[in-house]
């Protein structure tokens, strides 16, 4: 029987976001491999983000019934260190360090075709073989129990807000804090956060109306996990990363503008 239309689109759709992926965590493994102590945070945000348009250069070179196929860095190498959660690009004229006994949060993304796909990985600078105890090794050993129960729970036909139910109790079983305001957003073509999203903790500040989970949901997990109350505050760090909203259109007047979000 000979494939529909509709089916190929959804095979090339699949392997666009295949091959999205396999980017986004080639990346991160080269970047995991220069956080070491004594490497500065700038320096890795621009080596991550060059090996990656450098891998996506060398994939869908040829145009697609005439266009050029459209890609991207989808979300920028952020290096976070410990007290930092998340968003956090500096410019290489960054003079920050990361060290021995530090926790860095590393979370990147690239797109094919507007097709996304979010990586991001947490570790701890030591030596050798040095085992990680204590309040930190607590830290890291919650944030992997809660991120697989997540992945776990998100089943089609489940409610959104069973899901954050599961994580609280677990929460509490573990004696542990999630950061408060996390979310797992849905992603669809070019929509880096969708109108769907899951909250890790229920509170006042985050009621929404519940929703069922789809066949053919495509969602980013999002699990952070601290020491603390749960609670964040902006840092005094200077924006480096802006948001693109595609369902605004307006025609920038100067080349220098042009140029800027080219």
């Amino acid at each position: 029987m000979e494939p529909t239309t509709e089916t190929k689109t959804e095979e090339i759709d699949l392997e666009k976001y295949t091959h999205s992926g396999s980017i986004a965590n080639t990346t991160l493994k080269k970047v995991i491999e220069k956080c070491v102590h004594g490497a500065k945070i700038g320096e890795l945000c621009e080596y991550g983000e060059k090996f990656m348009k450098d891998e996506l250069d060398k994939v869908y070179t040829k145009k697609e019934k005439g266009n050029k196929v459209e890609k991207g860095i989808s979300f920028p190498v952020t290096i976070n260190v410990n007290e930092i959660c998340n968003n956090y690009a500096p410019s290489l004229d960054c003079v920050e360090t990361i060290k021995n006994g530090d926790i860095v949060k590393i979370s990147l993304g690239c797109h094919i075709d507007g097709h996304i796909s979010i990586v991001g990985h947490t570790i701890y600078i030591g030596a050798e073989n040095e085992s990680i105890e204590g309040v930190k090794g607590e830290v890291l050993k919650n944030a992997h129990i809660l991120s697989q129960l997540f992945l776990k729970s998100l089943k089609v036909g489940i409610n959104a807000s069973d899901i954050t139910k599961n994580i609280q109790k677990a929460c509490e079983e573990l004696k542990c804090n999630v950061i408060s305001n996390c979310v797992t957003y849905q992603i669809k073509k070019y929509i880096l956060e969708g109108s769907k999203y899951i909250f890790l903790k229920d509170n006042i500040e985050n009621k929404i109306d519940d929703f069922q989970i789809e066949a053919d949901d495509i969602y980013i997990i999002d699990v952070m996990v601290t020491s603390g109350d749960g609670k964040i505050k902006e840092s005094d760090h200077k924006t480096t990363i802006y948001k693109r909203e595609v369902q605004k259109n307006y025609q920038l007047k100067t080349n220098l503008g042009r140029s800027f979000y080219k």
